[in-house]
């Protein structure tokens, strides 16, 4: 009966050990990949809600698989160093305005990137740049949005 008892306790204590070992291996991950990160981007009068992209692989996945982006909305690149960046359209379902953005100056930009096509073409940046703003086509013209315009970035989580 004892050793009954002894095998049952060391396998509760192997189960409570795993749940653990798993939930902490899940925050670990969670961790570095910032989920439901969010930030808001100001260009004079437009406020845009931004999916922030700071890892590699949220940069990878950018904006591919999403079948929409509402008016104001759009993903918001982040870099440790200022180069050239080069985008492509991966697994994307709708066309896109690229603004290049080098600390808080818009440096270029790129109008109604096309979604079809040439899956490998590569859109690059002119400049250098350490923030890349992605956002619906026909947003920069709507909104007159121009190179050497400033760009307020305020980071929230939620």
């Amino acid at each position: 009966m004892n050793d009954k008892f002894f095998s049952i306790k060391k396998f509760g204590i192997l189960l409570f050990l795993s749940i653990i070992c798993v939930v902490g291996l899940f925050l670990f991950i969670h961790k570095k990949e910032k989920i439901n990160h969010h930030a808001m981007v100001i260009i004079e009068d437009l406020y845009v809600t931004v999916d922030i992209a700071d890892t590699e692989i949220s940069r990878h996945r950018g904006l591919g698989g999403q079948r929409d982006l509402c008016d104001h909305c759009g993903m918001l690149f982040l870099f440790d160093e200022s180069k050239k960046r080069s985008f492509w359209m991966k697994d994307m379902f709708f066309d896109i305005d690229i603004i290049w953005i080098q600390d808080d100056h818009i440096v270029g930009i790129e109008r109604a990137v096309p979604y079809k096509g040439k899956e490998k073409e590569v859109v690059v940046s002119p400049h250098l740049v350490n923030k890349v703003l992605e956002m619906p086509a026909g947003t920069v013209d709507r909104h007159a949005i121009y190179i050497g315009q400033k760009v307020k970035y305020v980071d929230t989580v939620f």
